[in-house]
């Protein structure tokens, strides 16, 4: 995997506390809490009954 690859060429720590998948899953799981309709303070789950979803 070419992220995989660049992280560690740079020295990137892949797992733990720290580590760049605990920094992607954070970020996957903001960016798609912040989808309007989406989140804790929806009415319906995210997808549900929603145009495309």
């Amino acid at each position: 995997m070419e992220l995989v690859d660049r992280a560690q060429e740079r020295g990137l720590v892949l797992a733990g506390p720290d580590g760049l998948l605990k920094q992607l899953t954070k970020s996957v799981l903001e960016t798609a809490l912040n989808v309007p309709g989406c989140g804790p303070s929806a009415n319906v789950p995210c997808g549900w009954n929603r145009p495309g979803g």
